[in-house]
């Protein structure tokens, strides 16, 4: 059996719905063993950007690493395509990749997102609650009818605090759109 590939690189799958080539950004840690079960956070970036702009403008991991805890999954979804049509697919695509190649928790799955992700990270946990252990949307809002799917979901929120020019980060049950 092959040993997987670990540490932070990028790869690709073809997407099942017009055999394209998809790309997508991943951090599994060094110390990654089959044996052990990893929560995937699954991070979506903003518009103007790909896969590669959380893990490596935001976290910086080719500088710095990431936690030996945790697998990280940025998938590109097509671009500025909030996340829906070809690029909600493609979501569901590079997970599916990831859970078949790396140990996965289902039950620790983490959705967010930043700005257009942060949008598209609500949406998605709305439609699909059953996915997320919880979610933490930065700078991003949703339609609050549908938070009455989100009971089970834990929520972490992040906004900007337009006067004093720093994010502000806390658990919420609300949404703005």
């Amino acid at each position: 059996m092959k040993t997987p590939r670990t540490g932070y690189f990028c790869a690709t799958f073809i997407s099942a719905l017009d055999d394209s080539v998809q790309p997508f950004a991943l951090w599994v840690p060094p110390t990654y063993s089959p044996r052990r079960k990893y929560p995937l956070v699954v991070a979506l970036h903003g518009s103007d950007a790909d896969h590669r702009m959380v893990p490596e403008e935001c976290f910086r991991i080719p500088e710095r690493g990431f936690r030996d805890d945790v697998i990280l999954l940025s998938p590109n979804g097509r671009g500025d395509l909030d996340f829906r049509g070809p690029g909600e697919s493609d979501l569901w695509e590079a997970m599916h990749w990831v859970r078949t190649n790396y140990s996965i928790d289902a039950r620790r799955q983490y959705l967010t997102g930043l700005s257009m992700g942060g949008f598209a990270t609500w949406r998605l946990a709305m439609e699909h609650p059953t996915q997320c252990a919880a979610i933490a949307p930065v700078c991003g809002g949703g339609d609050p009818a549908g938070l009455a799917h989100l009971k089970r979901v834990s929520v972490w929120r992040v906004l900007a605090d337009r006067k004093r020019s720093r994010l502000n980060a806390r658990p919420h049950r609300r949404s703005y759109a």
